[in-house]
């Protein structure tokens, strides 16, 4: 095995467990910094900010996924003419993203500019209201747009499989962009100051990949000919035509929400309680992410090589392994969620009914994206064989579907169920395109095992439904907790009785395949000590 396959293997499993460092990091940073930002910041400019982010986020769709396209083109110029051809695509993608980069900033000044003159609808909003509104679409669009065009630099690192230093320097923005913030709000300043703070942080975050990528990856440009870059343009646009649907969905489905509750019910209240019980989403997402980007490069080449058996068996066990996980993760959540976020935002102005929802929407996400999340290793597989036009074109219809009936929902539920609008919206949107269609086409299309793989979700679902309802029958009809018990406690206590039977019960059930796979670490481990000795 040549040096640099063996890195890249070590570097995959490095970028795992750092990536669930960062979660944990993460995880310990949400028990404190988010109530303490809602204190000092309030409700109304906490949902003013989202609001923002929201907004500057939809913007980024004026790139059409274009970014996501670098590892497979970067894959295909290397493979067919080694480093003069990747020099080339680096440069395409630079000056491409460049000017990416300034018509999104363009775009989010000119709204900013509507919303502070009154030209875009915004309910209930004073002048206060949305000069504030002005300044923070500003920010986090200037944030967003100068971001894009660095990440090619991020991108590549992560074409060179450097999963370690992305995930350590992400870990590194995030405290930077923590610490900073709690010191501002300390000293009384308000959420404009948070916004110039993080957009600082992801500054520095970006340079870093700069410098780490020009002097440690020797990152190399080489500019096309004129004559060079119309085809190569349209290729790469033809490409991530279908990337784009596919990215459209994802924003839709992340920033829909948000956008239509602030403009319809408030940007304040409402779209703070949404986006926390949304929040738990994320950190879902980011869990199922920390397995299947870190397999993203190796899916390329093997479709690139037309290995089309290994692809389909790296699919089924990173999926099992995101199954294994997400399930600890949602019944963990269903386990002692309500007690927890009642604890964790005690010192906000939230009453019990928002803490109610907030848990609820937790819930409501969780699940929904559960199977979804547990396959994404399918999403990079059918960009790889270039087989996701279909797939594609389907959950982005069925995502412009979800915004009528989200905002139907919002119009016509009652007041206190009007929150649950985007989620109804968002159901239909999943459980059509990325649950059944995306199944019936992995199996009919990509020979996938999809079979084997709802065996695994029934097996791992029955496990979690015990582990579930233990807790669930003791601490409601039998043992009674003291009531001055802290709230953590509690929730710590009910998740431990899940997890003590999750565990277990899933590591004796899966038992085959953890000897296998821990059978399988030895044989590569002796394979290298003996090319190493020889």
């Amino acid at each position: 095995m040549s040096e640099q396959k063996i890195t890249k293997k070590n570097s995959i499993k490095t970028g795992i467990v750092l990536t669930y460092v960062r979660l944990a990091v993460y995880l310990v940073i949400a028990l404190v910094y988010p109530p303490y930002l809602l204190q000092k910041v309030g409700e109304a400019d906490n949902g003013l900010y989202t609001f923002a982010v929201s907004v500057s986020a939809l913007i980024l769709l004026i790139s059409f996924g274009i970014e996501n396209s670098y590892v497979r083109f970067a894959t295909v110029s290397e493979e067919k003419n080694g480093e003069e051809g990747l020099k080339k695509t680096n440069g395409f993608y630079l000056v491409l993203f460049g000017v990416i980069a300034l018509v999104e900033l363009i775009v989010g000044v000119v709204i900013a500019f509507l919303y502070r003159n009154g030209a875009l609808y915004l309910k209930d909003a004073t002048p206060e209201i949305r000069s504030k509104l002005f300044q923070l679409v500003l920010i986090t669009s200037l944030a967003a747009s100068s971001d894009f065009f660095l990440s090619i630099f991020s991108w590549f690192a992560y074409y060179r499989s450097r999963f370690a230093w992305e995930q350590g320097i992400i870990l590194f923005s995030h405290l930077l962009t923590t610490g900073f913030t709690v010191l501002a709000l300390y000293f009384g300043l308000d959420i404009i100051w948070v916004a110039w703070i993080g957009l600082l942080a992801q500054f520095v975050m970006d340079v870093a990949n700069v410098i780490y990528s020009l002097v440690f990856l020797k990152m190399k440009f080489a500019w096309m000919k004129r004559i060079e870059w119309k085809p190569y343009l349209k290729e790469v646009y033809l490409f991530s035509i279908w990337i784009f649907f596919v990215v459209a969905f994802s924003q839709i489905n992340a920033y829909l929400g948000k956008t239509v509750l602030g403009v319809m019910v408030d940007s304040g209240k409402t779209v703070t309680v949404f986006t926390y019980g949304f929040q738990f989403f994320a950190y879902e997402s980011l869990m199922s992410q920390g397995i299947s980007n870190n397999f993203s490069p190796k899916i390329n080449a093997l479709a690139v090589q037309h290995k089309d058996q290994e692809v389909a068996s790296l699919w089924l066990r990173a999926s099992k392994l995101q199954l294994v996980v997400l399930f600890l993760v949602v019944g963990g959540f269903i386990t002692c969620g309500l007690d927890f976020v009642s604890y964790w935002l005690r010192k906000s102005h939230l009453s019990p009914t928002d803490f109610r929802d907030i848990y609820i929407l937790g819930v409501g996400f969780l699940l929904l994206w559960l199977i979804p999340l547990s396959e994404t290793v399918g999403i990079e597989a059918q960009r790889a064989y270039n087989k996701h036009r279909f797939l594609a074109i389907f959950n982005l219809s069925c995502a412009i579907v979800s915004i009528g009936i989200a905002i139907l929902c919002v119009a016509y539920l009652p007041t206190e169920y009007k929150i649950y609008g985007p989620l109804i919206g968002m159901a239909f949107s999943v459980i059509s395109g990325m649950i059944v269609a995306s199944n019936i086409y992995y199996k009919k299309a990509m020979d996938f095992s999809v079979g084997r793989y709802f065996v695994t979700f029934a097996i791992v679902l029955g496990i979690t439904l015990v582990a579930w309802a233990v807790p669930y029958v003791v601490f409601t009809y039998g043992v009674r907790l003291p009531d001055d018990l802290s709230g953590y406690v509690v929730a710590l206590i009910k998740a431990a009785v899940f997890v003590a039977i999750y565990l277990p019960a899933t590591a004796l059930v899966f038992r085959k395949e953890i000897r296998q796979e821990i059978l399988s670490l030895k044989s590569k481990r002796g394979a290298k000590k003996n090319e190493a000795n020889s």
